[in-house]
């Protein structure tokens, strides 16, 4: 195969006149990318003073969030602003064995060295990245070679899974941004644009009825609802909204608790949803049960909490702990903190009662 070839199957390039201003983006991406893109800017002024401490910028940037977040919407609009041009990595490319992987990536970082200034992004870095691989030596090596300081190539990586990342590649990026799933305020102001002009579609109710999801289900969900529902004049109830989200086919997949719940019913398991967990289990035995966690482990509840509440990819032992502990999938982000904060002043209160 030509190198010509394998550049074709290998790179997408696209220049800033080729990529579309009217792209719908995840708001909290694009406001990161413009603090971003505004320190860009400050480089030159900073450029001598880093260079004298033996500094440098780098450019490296790893973006995390749960799945469905809209990565894309950074390096859009960086290419945009700069403006230069934009480099990714054709993921179909990397399917194969570890040097094909290797050489893919080998290409990708050389093509980008070759048009200064450009913006390379690698999407799923757990696949390109992956701890104990051979392909993770190459791009770690490759980090090196890829700084704005010496060929103004940003490298931006994208990640639903960091767990599985080599750990000194993780050292490699110069910034790290995480994004948790879309808060209430994000959630109500994307339907708000999505759905402008449709009166009897309520974007906060909505927004209240979609804790959790992530900003490629809201997507997904304003389509159903364009589609399917017929245009009124008056805001449609709570109680039907709800039935509506329910039969839309969009049940929002970003939410751990909604795709482990599919994953299990799958299996053929029984596994009751997260709304039936608050029925199952009365309130006051659910408080018992976060008394009962937070003993044995207050710090390992905890984490999960944090980690549900920000909609953040769980590890197997994450997995572990929740399978014995499936009422902490019940109730919103504010009640799982409260009923933990509330056990764990129990806890101490009766240790200390205890002498312990």
């Amino acid at each position: 195969m030509s190198r010509d070839d394998l550049l074709s199957e290998v790179i997408i390039l696209k220049n800033p006149e080729d990529l579309s201003t009217e792209r719908f983006s995840q708001p909290s991406v694009v406001e990161r990318a413009k603090l971003f893109h505004s320190v860009l800017s400050g480089y030159p002024t900073f450029k001598e003073t880093l260079q004298k401490k033996g500094l440098q910028f780098g450019g490296r940037v790893l973006l995390v969030g749960p799945p469905g977040t809209d990565f894309e919407a950074f390096i859009f609009h960086i290419a945009l602003e700069v403006p230069m041009k934009m480099i990714r990595l054709q993921m179909s490319a990397v399917i194969g064995g570890e040097e094909q992987i290797s050489e893919a990536l080998r290409t990708a970082v050389e093509f980008a060295k070759r048009n200064p200034p450009v913006v390379l992004y690698l999407e799923q870095t757990e696949l390109l990245g992956r701890e104990g691989t051979n392909h993770a030596s190459v791009l770690y090596n490759s980090f090196k070679e890829l700084t704005w300081d010496e060929n103004e190539v940003l490298v931006v990586c994208s990640t639903s899974d960091p767990g599985k990342i080599e750990r000194d590649l993780l050292t490699s990026f110069d910034r790290v941004y995480i994004f948790p799933a879309p808060l209430l305020t994000e959630r109500v102001r994307v339907f708000e644009t999505l759905l402008e002009g449709r009166n009897n579609l309520d974007p906060t109710l909505l927004g209240e009825l979609t804790d959790g999801w992530g900003f490629s289900d809201i997507q997904h969900l304003s389509v159903s609802l364009l589609t399917d529902v017929p245009e009124g004049p008056e805001p449609l109830p709570r109680v039907k909204l709800e039935q509506l989200i329910g039969s839309s086919g969009v049940p929002g997949l970003s939410r751990y608790e909604t795709h482990d719940t599919i994953a299990r019913t799958a299996r053929g398991e029984h596994v009751p949803s997260p709304e039936a967990i608050n029925t199952e289990y009365p309130d006051d035995f659910v408080d018992q049960l976060y008394l009962m966690a937070v003993g044995d482990d207050f710090q390992g509840t905890q984490r999960i909490i944090e980690t549900l509440n920000n909609n953040l990819p769980l590890t197997p032992q994450d997995r572990n702990f929740l399978s014995k502990n499936p009422f902490l999938l019940s109730g919103n982000p504010e009640d799982r903190l409260t009923r933990l904060m509330r056990a764990k002043r129990t806890n101490d209160r009766l240790s200390r009662l205890m002498g312990r």
